[in-house]
């Protein structure tokens, strides 16, 4: 949660069927991602920040 702002933007390209494809708002996020771990197995490995001209913009 503390890579997001109070605007940050959670976009899931293949959301599964039920959930959304785009979260808006830190507490929306925290309100979406609180349920996880009973949901979804989640672990990321490798993970890799790709540059982007925007300095506020994550893509990883």
């Amino acid at each position: 949660m503390n890579l997001f702002t109070k605007t940050g933007v959670l976009e899931i390209l293949y959301a599964p069927k039920g959930f959304p494809n785009k979260v808006e708002g830190k507490e929306a996020l925290h309100e979406y991602m609180k349920g996880f771990p009973e949901y979804f197995k989640v672990e990321f490995s490798s993970l890799y920040f790709r540059p982007t001209a925007d300095p506020n913009l994550i893509i990883a």
